[in-house]
């Protein structure tokens, strides 16, 4: 189910559309948070972030144009990417996001919370 779009700019198209869950990092010392089924979301990104690149589906930022950071490298990574998306930084963490990037006017869809898998605990021989 659908609760809201937001419109940016595609800097890379990568896979053309990609879901997955939103995580949204304040600053680069968050990035552990990551998982692989993540989209970025953040300001923007700086050299520091990099490393976030091969571990996330696709990135989103509040700022940016074509040859901002988070284009360059994603790009550089195929990752879907959009910049320049108003209202980025107040999507809800841990929401389910679609980020479609055909065309130049990229689209960022967020939808229900993601459901979370539960895993067994596995018992440690002593």
């Amino acid at each position: 189910m659908l609760t809201q779009e937001l419109t940016g700019r595609t800097a890379c198209q990568g896979q053309g559309e990609v879901q997955g869950i939103a995580r949204v990092l304040r600053n680069v010392a968050d990035i552990e948070r990551l998982q692989p089924e993540d989209i970025l979301i953040c300001e923007m990104t700086t050299p520091e972030w990099t490393m976030a690149f091969g571990k996330v589906r696709g990135i989103v930022t509040r700022v940016g144009g074509a040859l901002c950071h988070a284009a360059i490298v994603a790009r550089e990574f195929g990752l879907p990417c959009i910049v320049s998306v108003e209202g980025a930084l107040d999507i809800p963490d841990g929401h389910i996001v679609t980020l479609n990037t055909r065309g130049r006017g990229g689209t960022v869809n967020v939808g229900e919370m993601a459901k979370v898998k539960k895993t067994r605990a596995k018992k440690v021989k002593a």
